[in-house]
């Protein structure tokens, strides 16, 4: 159409031909539609066509309008001679003088004219306009709504793909599984685990020790102790017995060796056996102490690796003041009754694990033979701190009867032990808070 969507034909030399060819059946009269005035989207020399003498007037003028793409009410009757003539009517039948013969030979065609009504034709391209926009937003509207449903399905299949592994994961252990995983992975293997491990590897090598673990009971014991020595609102998730067959062989010959009636130690007590001694099942459950030479169940804090290497092989005096200072009270194995005490050694290396298991942190309740006990109430220097160990070590640097005292307690409330064979790491813990566990956690924390 010419007037609403096609400019190339406006300003062109001669009339443009309608698009609908001749209407009607044969004969056919010529005709040369003219515009009476002119505008941006009409053909100044105006249009041609063709209409059977036997079709009413209408249907040229649908054909116009057709062409120029524009409503009947902006369309003017067809006008010949200045007068309108009427649609239902044939051009005989509207009084229209036809050419003659000879006229039409020679190209004469019956010259009608039109109009075009301004206003409606404004009215109706901003009615246009608006419907086109309307449909843009439409149009605009639906695609947000499908992006919308398609985000909300894409959503909906990942929580479900979320679900699906979440499943799959507690169906493979979940939480549980990954804590055990991580202790076996950083602080040591149960047997089962490193017979696996070396079945699949030949090469790897044997272990002095491994870790069992606990029963309910036993951790349920160790929480409460943990508790009742300064933790509370603390929680132990995980408790593994440390099993070190040499150590506790070199162990039990030290306790013995203070048993005998030529070491004359002066019973103590400390805050965890004063716990003990106040729940008498988690002491049976945890295991007697000898309390005639001042055998107690004690803590140490550490990182896991520190950990690791303990439960590996024991305390090993090599390793003394490589991760602290070397202690206020000499250089040897540090412990304490209160796990608030030793909390303070292993608050900086707290582990996550996952969502479960978060910020947990490690300590080792350790079985402890204190034999007579020299109290220090002061920073000691390089010259006491090599007395203290000499005369702790005794004659000839082995543990025993014969020594002068066989730990020092500094400041009240930490155990100091100069041989690794009066200590026996009894068991690993993997505790927490439970309102910390449950924050927001990272691999990387």
């Amino acid at each position: 159409p010419t007037a609403m969507g096609d400019d190339s034909a406006v300003g062109a030399a001669g009339p443009q031909p309608l698009d609908s060819g001749p209407l009607g059946d044969a004969p056919h009269v010529e005709v040369l539609l003219k515009p009476l005035t002119t505008g941006p989207c009409v053909s100044p020399a105006g249009y041609t066509g063709a209409i059977s003498k036997s079709s009413p007037l209408g249907e040229l003028r649908q054909a116009l309008r057709t062409h120029l793409g524009v409503s009947d009410e902006a369309l003017s009757p067809i006008v010949w001679e200045g007068t309108a003539l009427e649609d239902d009517k044939t051009l005989a039948e509207n009084g229209v003088s036809l050419p003659g013969a000879a006229a039409r030979r020679s190209g004469k065609k019956t010259e009608l004219c039109f109009d075009l009504n301004s206003d409606v034709l404004q009215r109706e391209q901003e009615a246009a306009q608006k419907e086109l926009e309307m449909q843009k937003a439409a149009a605009l509207k639906e695609e947000r709504a499908r992006a919308l449903q398609e985000s909300e399905l894409a959503r909906k299949r990942q929580q479900q793909e979320r679900k699906l592994q979440e499943e799959q994961w507690l169906a493979q252990g979940g939480p549980e599984k990954e804590l055990d995983d991580f202790i076996q992975s950083n602080i040591g293997p149960t047997l089962a685990q490193f017979q696996a491990m070396k079945a699949a590897d030949r090469t790897l090598e044997d272990r002095a020790g491994f870790l069992e673990p606990c029963t309910d009971e036993q951790r349920s014991a160790i929480e409460r102790l943990l508790q009742g020595s300064g933790m509370p609102g603390h929680v132990v998730v995980r408790a593994m017995r440390i099993d070190l067959p040499d150590l506790r062989d070199r162990f039990e010959r030290a306790r013995a060796s203070l048993a005998g009636d030529e070491c004359s130690i002066r019973s103590r007590e400390t805050r965890t056996s004063k716990h003990l001694q106040q729940h008498a099942a988690d002491a049976a459950i945890l295991g007697p102490c000898n309390a005639s030479i001042n055998e107690f169940l004690l803590w140490h804090g550490t990182s896991l690796s520190a950990a690791k290497g303990i439960c590996a092989s024991g305390f090993d005096i090599y390793f003394v003041g490589s991760a602290t200072d070397p202690g206020f009270y000499g250089a040897g194995f540090y412990f304490a009754d209160s796990a608030d005490c030793s909390h303070g050694y292993a608050a900086h290396h707290a582990a996550s694990v996952n969502k479960q298991y978060n910020r947990l942190r490690v300590m080792l309740l350790n079985r402890v033979v204190a034999g007579k006990m020299k109290a220090v109430d002061h920073i000691v220097s390089e010259t006491e701190r090599m007395t203290l160990t000499a005369e702790c070590l005794g004659p000839g640097g082995v543990f025993g009867p014969r020594s002068s005292f066989h730990s020092v307690l500094g400041a009240g409330n930490e155990y100091v032990c100069m041989s690794s064979n009066q200590v026996y790491p009894e068991y690993v813990i993997l505790y927490g808070r439970p309102d910390q566990m449950k924050r927001r956690w990272s691999q990387d924390e």
